[in-house]
């Protein structure tokens, strides 16, 4: 079946927000995000890297009752599968800090912001970060 703008059928869309695309919805990723000093440090899982980020920074400010904490992506991994996602969630907020520290200073040495449009222009979606995930039992 041919689509309205002719050929493949892929559609040729042009969005102005710049999202991490995933070619399948089996790939999540799992990021952590810190405040400026390292002293909050947030872990959790997404389809939508963006909308993620987005979500996580509104739940943190709304926890500590601030209208603004600065909160920086410092850390992301993509890995196949929810289960995956889940199970590399919990282990890592089951590490202690000192681990999670020596994980996120492992790829980002300085605790530098990671740029989502950087990450998109390098085609993070179809790479992956970090160490080797066991699925779950």
């Amino acid at each position: 079946m041919a689509s309205a703008h002719g050929g493949s059928g892929q559609s040729r869309w042009k969005t102005e927000r710049l999202v991490c695309t995933i070619p399948d919805m089996d790939t999540y990723f799992v990021f952590v995000l810190a405040s400026r000093h390292h002293r909050h440090i947030s872990i959790d899982v997404c389809v939508n890297l963006q909308h993620g980020v987005t979500q996580l920074r509104q739940r943190i400010n709304r926890r500590l009752r601030r209208k603004r904490v600065f909160q920086k992506l410092v850390y992301v991994e993509s890995v196949q599968g929810m289960e995956v996602a889940v199970h590399r969630e919990r282990q890592m907020q089951r590490m202690s800090r000192d681990a999670l520290v020596g994980l996120v200073e492992s790829v980002n040495p300085g605790w530098d912001r990671i740029s989502l449009k950087s990450l998109a222009l390098s085609g993070f979606s179809s790479q992956r970060t970090g160490p080797p995930v066991r699925p779950p039992n």
